[in-house]
């Protein structure tokens, strides 16, 4: 009986990398007078810092990161988010000038 092979057996060696799969759902709701992060569910090395509030208790900003650094051919990032009623959201990423 032949050994079996390990699948990095049958993968062309000029083959590309798949890349990265990462989802990030974010919910946001108003209490009062302030917006909150008030829910944030992840897959995969796609990640939010933080809610800061810059701009005052209305507009709750975050900061969306990747840390495998930068985006290349191959990655599939997805991005969900919920606005709840009156809810204010900001997001943004450490290079936005890069994306």
């Amino acid at each position: 009986m032949p050994a079996a092979r390990l699948v990095a057996d049958r993968v062309p060696a000029n083959a590309a990398p798949a890349g990265w799969e990462a989802r990030l759902r974010l919910g946001f709701e108003r209490t009062s007078s302030r917006t909150v992060l008030a829910s944030r569910r992840h897959v995969g090395p796609l990640r939010v810092q933080k809610p800061l509030y810059p701009e005052g208790a209305e507009v709750c900003q975050v900061v969306v990161v990747h840390p495998p650094g930068g985006i290349v051919a191959g990655d599939s990032l997805t991005i969900e988010v919920d606005a709840g009623l009156r809810a204010h959201a900001q997001l943004t990423t450490p290079g936005a000038a890069k994306w």
